[in-house]
C-alpha cells in the first residue's frame, strides 16, 4: 500500500493544498508556475499525477470565483479573481 504524498516543505496532502489554494486569491494572483512547482517539486508528482494535480487546482480556483487571465510578459499572471471581482474586466483568454 502506497502512502499519499505530503508536501516536502509544508506537509499536508495534495487535497489539503488544493483546498487551501483559493485562499491566496484575496492577496495575489495564483500563477501556473506556482501550481506546477508545488505539484512537481513540493509533492514529487509527474506525468498523469501532475496533470491531475494541475487540473484539480485550476478547478478549485475557478470554483472559488477566479478567472483565467493572460498577462504576456508581465509578472504574476495566471488565475486572478481580484481582476474580475474588483474591476469587472477579467479575461477568459487562454493561460498558455
Amino acid at each position: 500500500m502506497s502512502k499519499k504524498p505530503e508536501h516536502k516543505a509544508y506537509g499536508g496532502s495534495v487535497s489539503e493544498w488544493i483546498a487551501l489554494a483559493p485562499g491566496e486569491l484575496n492577496d495575489l494572483p495564483v500563477g501556473m508556475w506556482k501550481i506546477v512547482d508545488h505539484g512537481r517539486d513540493g509533492f514529487g508528482l509527474e506525468g498523469p499525477a501532475l496533470a491531475d494535480f494541475i487540473r484539480r487546482s485550476i478547478y478549485a480556483l475557478m470554483d472559488a470565483g477566479a478567472k483565467p487571465v493572460a498577462g504576456g510578459n508581465k509578472p504574476n499572471y495566471g488565475i486572478d479573481a481580484r481582476m474580475d471581482r474588483n474591476l469587472g474586466c477579467g479575461s477568459a483568454t487562454s493561460m498558455g
